[in-house]
């Protein structure tokens, strides 16, 4: 009985032990580990002296959450140096005027695809 009890435990600890590592390596791509620090070339170290691990990476959580909130209204620089809305904004423009006009004719409901 306490030989698998000692498994069991030393189970658990290997556990938890792997899901802390996983958890540092995430950590670290998001440069959010306790007592880390943003370096001057613009990497990210955590740990001390030799024990030091740093990174280049950044993660694409903040990339995708910018280009979430930039939505159908998002504006583009374009070469000349000129801002303009993304080539998806005049459709989805068109098609909320388009809604608008069908809920007045016949009133607030549900879109629906009708094939042809």
């Amino acid at each position: 009985m306490t030989v698998l009890h000692e498994e069991f435990k030393l189970f658990l600890v290997s556990c938890i032990e792997s899901l802390s590592h996983v958890g540092e390596l995430y950590l670290l791509s998001f440069n959010a580990l306790p007592g880390g620090m943003a370096n001057a070339d613009g990497s990210y170290s955590w740990g001390i002296g030799s024990l030091r691990l740093t990174t280049t990476d950044r993660s694409f959580i903040d990339s995708w959450a910018n280009w979430n909130f930039e939505g159908y209204e998002g504006l583009a620089e374009t070469a000349s140096g000129v801002e303009q809305y993304r080539k998806s904004y005049p459709e989805y423009h068109d098609l909320m005027l388009t809604m608008d006009s069908l809920s007045r004719q016949r009133g607030c409901g549900r879109a629906h695809l009708a094939r042809a």
